[in-house]
């Protein structure tokens, strides 16, 4: 009977890896004890276990795609195994097209997405500020990104500096830096959702859709949709409060300004534990998104491979969490889950369940 023991840390978790290789889908990669990149990949063998595999070894052990082996190649090169590093390498290997051209065309969006997100929050930051310690409420997206009209940002940043001692360079620089860092989770009461809450968002939908799943079908795979409905409630618990943390930051705007080379470090930890909360999540609602259109039992072989890959809470994370409550439950025999995932993974030719996992590289 195959069971889930959650791991220590999210560094021992490691960051999911969105594979086109059915075999290596959402396989994982973290440092070992040397330092060196190791992939973990579950379910490796008929659906038991995690194996872990050398990094540099990978691809001796399963024949990959073209695009995995550039995304292999990418991540092995850059050395870093954190969720945005993996989501950076991620991107530029989709980019290049060997997940075809949808999946390239929605690289490219993500990548423009991601710089609009650092402007957008660079100008909540400087907007805040500018209220606060100059009384001006009237900065305009304009008057932040048009180069004709940045010399009025540059007059209000002078007037915010001179109360803190500090000149306009360093202060457009600290909120700068700060927009950069909380881009992807962005500021609270912001009209752009940023990614980071638009995927805790969508933890709320994927847990509600697969309850409402689970009370209509009277299938032994309903109580995995239940355990991965549970996981979804507590990552978005988890991350909400995560978030409510890094939100309160600007009300100590002063002091972090005028001390910013020591806060910035404590506000980029706070900002990385969210990443890796949500780590591998977007997988498995993009997954579920399509699965609800499906057949009743594409549906079900799409719960089990999203149990297969459930990024579980660390105990870190949740102390007090039974690891029980994640263990395949007693009515559901190995077997039958074992055939599940084989519907999922291996019940079509090789290149149209390739194709299906390069299609949940493409937002819906």
């Amino acid at each position: 009977m195959k069971s889930q023991f959650r791991p220590a840390t999210f560094k021992e978790r490691g960051v999911a890896v969105p594979f086109t290789t059915p075999r290596l889908a959402q396989a994982r990669v973290r440092l070992d004890s040397r330092d060196k990149l190791e992939a973990l990949v579950p379910g490796f063998a008929e659906g038991r276990g995690t194996y872990v595999i050398s990094w540099a070894g990978l691809p001796n052990v399963v024949t990959m795609t073209t695009h995995d082996m550039m995304l292999h190649e990418i991540v092995e090169g850059e050395g870093k195994v954190g969720p945005l590093d993996v989501r950076l390498a991620t991107l530029k290997a989709q980019e290049t097209g060997l997940a075809g051209p949808e999946a390239a065309d929605a690289a490219k969006r993500e990548i423009e997405m991601a710089e609009y997100e650092k402007l957008v929050a660079s100008f909540g930051l400087i907007g805040t500020a500018a209220h606060r310690f100059a009384g001006i409420s009237d900065l305009r997206w304009n008057d932040f990104v048009s180069g004709e009209s940045k010399n009025k940002t540059r007059e209000i940043l002078m007037k915010v500096a001179e109360p803190l001692g500090k000149s306009a360079t360093e202060i457009y620089d600290a909120l700068a830096a700060w927009g950069e860092i909380i881009a992807a989770i962005g500021l609270v009461g912001q009209q752009h959702r940023a990614r980071g809450r638009r995927l805790v968002d969508g933890l709320g939908s994927l847990s509600e859709g697969l309850r409402n799943w689970a009370h209509g079908d009277r299938d032994e795979v309903a109580p995995l949709a239940r355990i991965v409905a549970e996981s979804a409630d507590m990552t978005r618990s988890i991350a909400e409060d995560q978030m409510a943390a890094i939100d309160r930051f600007p009300e100590k705007m002063k002091p972090i300004l005028m001390n910013w080379g020591q806060v910035q470090a404590e506000i980029t930890a706070k900002v990385e534990q969210v990443h890796w909360m949500l780590d591998g999540w977007e997988f498995l609602q993009s997954m579920w998104r399509r699965a609800i259109k499906a057949r009743i039992e594409e549906q079900r072989a799409a719960i089990a491979e999203m149990y297969r890959v459930l990024p579980l809470v660390p105990v870190e994370a949740e102390p007090d969490l039974p690891d029980s409550l994640f263990n395949l439950p007693t009515d559901l025999s190995s077997s039958r889950f074992v055939r599940l995932l084989q519907d999922w993974r291996t019940g079509m030719l090789d290149i149209e369940l390739i194709e299906r996992l390069e299609r949940l590289k493409v937002p819906d």
